[in-house]
Parts: structure tokens; sequence; C-alpha cells
């Protein structure tokens, strides 16, 4: 594998079709994510998905990037990035579960406009 890329257009900065593909398919994968986040605070009120869905996203993206071929500089990047939001996804889910209830989180998700601007 490689630790930079061959060809010329990466070295470019420009996106070819399939990285285009690439950021289009994570772009809705994030958006589900939120949206899901959104409807679960406006359903129940609660804070406990907040975390999960909120760090967990960039798990998510993460891994998916990881599946793809490319250079060891953006898999080892990729990786770093999942090991993170694992560790910090796995704390953060686990305090809110243990504290229950966030009160700097009562404000903002009370209403829908503030739900939708958080997420």
């Amino acid at each position: 594998v490689p630790l930079l890329p061959r060809r010329a257009e990466a070295r470019t900065g420009q996106l070819d079709d399939q990285q285009q593909m690439s950021v289009g398919k994570t772009a809705r994968v994030l958006g589900a994510i939120n949206v899901a986040g959104f409807c679960i605070s406006v359903a129940t009120g609660s804070h406990l998905h907040l975390d999960l869905l909120g760090t967990g996203a960039f798990l998510v993206v993460a891994a998916m990037s990881m599946k793809r071929p490319r250079d060891l500089r953006a898999r080892l990047s990729a990786g770093a990035v999942a090991l993170w939001s694992a560790r910090l996804t796995a704390f953060l889910f686990y305090r809110a579960t243990r504290m229950g209830h966030d009160a700097r989180l009562d404000g903002t998700l009370s209403t829908v406009g503030g739900a939708f601007g958080f997420w």
C-alpha cells in the first residue's frame, strides 16, 4: 500500500467520480443519523442518545472510509478517528446513563426549534 497517492489527480485537489460518490454517501449517512437524533429528541425529550448518535457518527463515517481502498496515510487517519470516536462515544454514553439527565440541555431541547438547531 503506497504512502502517497500515485495519481496526478489526487495531488491536484480534484475529486474523481468515486470520491464524489463517497462524499455524497457520507453526507447521506451523517444526515440520516442527525435526522434520527432529532426525531428521538422531539419524540422523547431524552438526552441519553445525544452523545451516542452525535459522537458515534464520527465512528460510522471513519469505518466507512476505512473500507475504501486508499493510501496508508488515509487509512491510518481514519483508524485514529475511529478509535478516538469509539472511546469518546463509550465514555460519554456511560456518563449519560449514570447522570440520567443533563440540565444544560433542557432549554435547548425543550422546543422543536431548539432540537432542530442542536441536531
